[in-house]
């Protein structure tokens, strides 16, 4: 079992840069929060994990991903795949080399699981349902390839964080999105996702990938559409989310319990913004990757 403690990367002034800069989304809280925390990242050590970098899910350049295993050989281990957020139409599985994102496939294999690391198609060029159909992909490698890095098929967690997260959850809660040899996977991990798609209220960037054709967001709204959820669920928030991204959370928990009976996993990361949990894992601050570890063990 991991030991969830409170926040405490670099004191009480680091939470209070986090809590100054409010609930906010836009490029500027992006970029100072992620310099932070790159600043930490610089100067910790890298893991002693094997990496093989690169490997192609797909025939799109942005179709590729990294595999972190863990130096110390193993078998049956588990897997989590993760995709990067960006608004729809930007980010990369390593946007400043391998401290962010790479911080995050680092810390599974860090603590004997396989962390994989995706990039996948944006918009405007890919358009809805594609990252999606990227994610079915991604697993589909990760089904055929872990075993020869020690991994276990059946024990494949997808995770997703922002645009990444609602990606995950299109393909994980949508049984016309999975592979024809099933949904692949063993749980879900979303991290302040975007779930919903109704007429006036997509941002800008969304609808670059979902279109400006409000007669298909029917098709395209995910709490219309689930039809699948049978697998363990976790769905993560931040205290200082936009409220929008807190109120689709609570939507897609509250529709997942009306469909199966049973509650996901839901978790408040208090002193955290939208984009700040992913950059945490590998800090001393445990409050995001702490609890998700604790999932994937009990779930795997």
């Amino acid at each position: 079992m991991v030991k969830i403690v409170s926040q405490n990367i670099s004191g009480p002034a680091f939470a209070k840069e986090i809590m100054a800069m409010g609930a906010q989304l836009d490029k500027s809280v992006l970029d100072a929060t992620r310099e932070m925390y790159l600043q930490f990242h610089k100067e910790k050590p890298m893991p002693d994990v094997h990496i093989i970098a690169d490997q192609s899910y797909g025939t799109d350049p942005r179709q590729s991903l990294d595999v972190h295993v863990p130096s110390a050989n193993g078998q049956g281990l588990a897997t989590v795949i993760y995709f990067h957020g960006g608004g729809f139409v930007g980010g990369n599985k390593n946007a400043a080399g391998l401290h962010i994102y790479g911080n995050v496939a680092n810390y599974f294999a860090e603590n004997g699981m396989i962390g994989i690391n995706a990039t996948y198609r944006l918009a405007p060029h890919a358009t809805w349902p594609s990252a999606s159909q990227d994610v079915g992909l991604a697993l589909q490698w990760a089904i055929d390839h872990v075993a020869q890095y020690g991994g276990d098929p059946s024990k494949i967690f997808i995770c997703g964080q922002s645009a990444g997260g609602a990606h995950v959850a299109n393909y994980a809660f949508r049984k016309d999105m999975h592979l024809p040899s099933g949904p692949g996977f063993c749980g879900v991990i979303l991290l302040s996702g975007p779930f919903s798609v109704t007429p006036g209220k997509v941002s800008e960037n969304a609808l670059n990938y979902y279109g400006s054709n409000e007669s298909q967001y029917n098709k395209m709204h995910l709490l219309g559409n689930i039809t699948y959820f049978d697998t363990p669920v976790f769905i993560g928030y931040s205290e200082f989310d936009p409220p929008s991204f807190k109120a689709n959370s609570a939507e897609l928990s509250k529709k997942l319990i009306e469909l199966s009976g049973k509650s996901p996993c839901m978790q408040l990361f208090q002193g955290h913004n939208h984009y700040s949990p992913a950059f945490s894992f590998r800090t001393d601050d445990v409050t995001v990757s702490g609890v998700v570890l604790d999932f994937c063990l009990k779930n795997c």
